[in-house]
């Protein structure tokens, strides 16, 4: 996560938006993706302007589903 970090600290001393592209975790198994949102968050809840994009790319096995927080899918525990 500290590419994250590093991230929100230049947007907060640059006074500038800060934007995630193409933002992918492996590992959720690990509590990563839930790590990686809570460090938006956190950015969000200190008046950041902070965002971040993901993409849909089949040939990798991620489809539209990676649009779909994990909590509203059917089934599906929230993380």
């Amino acid at each position: 996560m500290t590419a994250i970090d590093e991230t929100l600290r230049i947007g907060k001393e640059a006074h500038i938006p800060v934007e995630i592209w193409h933002l992918k975790v492996a590992g959720k198994q690990l509590g990563t993706h839930a790590r990686c949102r809570r460090q938006t968050q956190l950015g969000t809840a200190q008046g950041m302007d902070v965002t971040a994009d993901t993409y849909a790319y089949p040939a990798w096995s991620n489809d539209f589903s990676a649009f779909i927080p994990p909590g509203a899918r059917r089934g599906d525990k929230a993380d």
